[in-house]
This record gives C-alpha cells, structure tokens and sequence, in this order.
C-alpha cells in the first residue's frame, strides 16, 4: 500500500480492504466538474466527523508557516526553497482525493491567496531593502525590484490554481464578496464587533489586484476561438 493511499485511507477511515468501520465497501465516488457525489457514503461521514477539520487547521498552518523558522533552512537554500514551496505541492497532491478536498476547498481556497500573497511582500522586503527600484516591477501593491519577483513560488501557486476549472477562482472571489457585503450590513445593522479572523472588502479587493497579476489568465474559452 503506498504513502499517499495510507494517508488517504487515514483521512477516510478506510481499512485496506476498502470497508469503513466495518461496513461493506462504498461504490466509486462519481466525479463531475470537479465536484464529488458522496450521497449515502460512509466515508464521506467518517471524514466529516473525525478529519476534516485535523486537515483544514494543519493546511492553515503549513500555509502561513515561516520557511525560515525552520533550522535546516539555514543550512541549504534548496531547503529553504523546499519548505516555501511545500504547502502548494502538498494541496496539489491532495487534489487527486476529490473526497478529501472538494468539503475543505471553500475553507482552504482564501488561506491560499493570503499565504501567497503575505510570503511575496516578505519577499519583496527582505530582499528588495535598500535596492533602487529603477527597474521595478508591481504584483497588486508589491513592488518587486529587478530580479527579485518569486517566480517559481508564483509558477508553483499558477500549477494548484491552473487544477480547478477557470471560472472556479473568480466565482469563489465574487461569493467571498457577497459574503463580506452581508458581514459588513448584518455588523452595522447589530452594533457588533467585526471578527478580525473574517475577510474584509479592503483585504479581498487587495488580494484580488494582486491576484490579477500573476495567476495566469488563459482559459478553455480563447482555445474555441482559435
């Protein structure tokens, strides 16, 4: 049994003879535009109850973790590269288990474009301190100096965006608006207190001109027209 099929097996309750908690093998999970049926499904419960939740806040983690921090980062750069890199190929990977990814995607997908876009401005201060910026170039509201712009961190986040269907991100951005629309109304309406963990209208509109710059922007539609 491989890695990647014992952690999967971990995350829904499969034992390797494919039953769930003693129960008789589920049927195939049917596919279809990136969405999964998971009607009547055993280990889509187990899951929901015992997993789901383990991976979103170890993701969350990864994601916003400083590569830096960690001590053999110093010792090599393809280390250090490694770990910066390594929350994207991990999402990537898991994207082969729509069952485990399709019930955390919504969760996930905003952590995704804030892990992304905090490493570029860290990026863009340390290594563009003190740097002319004759020759700069922007990434939203980051000034990047000459050769300084993460290209491979931003051909790695273009390989898991480039994954989902081309309208996924930007249907899944204008729903995070109507969200923050509804927030903003419902916390002026009560005379509550904004949760600072919640996205705001500045934060998205920021995260989306950044966006804009780098996430590649062909679709299947210009491949029809040709």
């Amino acid at each position: 049994m491989s890695l990647n099929r014992r952690l999967y097996a971990w995350f829904l309750g499969n034992s390797m003879n494919g039953t769930v908690g003693g129960k008789k093998p589920v049927q195939q999970v049917l596919r279809s535009d990136s969405t999964v049926s998971t009607d009547d499904d055993p280990s889509s419960e187990f899951f929901e109850k015992h997993s789901k939740e383990l991976l979103i806040q170890a993701l969350k983690n990864c994601l916003h973790a400083d590569p830096d921090s960690n001590p053999l980062a110093e010792d090599s750069p393809s280390r250090r590269k490694l770990g910066l890199l390594r929350p994207y190929r991990i999402l990537i990977s898991l994207l082969d288990k729509p069952e485990v990814t399709t019930p955390i995607i919504d969760e996930i997908y905003l952590e995704v474009f804030r892990a992304l876009y905090n490493r570029c401005h860290v990026i863009a201060v340390q290594q563009g301190a003190g740097t002319p910026l004759i020759h700069a170039t922007r990434m939203g509201n980051i000034v990047f100096s000459e050769g300084v712009r993460p290209q491979e961190l931003i051909k790695t986040a273009n390989l898991l965006f480039g994954i989902f269907e081309p309208y996924f991100m930007w249907e899944y951005i204008a729903k995070m608006y109507d969200v923050c629309c509804q927030q903003k109304v419902l916390t002026e309406n009560t005379g509550g207190i904004d949760d600072d963990s919640r996205v705001t209208i500045s934060e998205l509109c920021m995260l989306v001109e950044f966006l804009l710059d780098i996430v590649s922007l062909v679709s299947r539609f210009y491949f029809d027209l040709s």
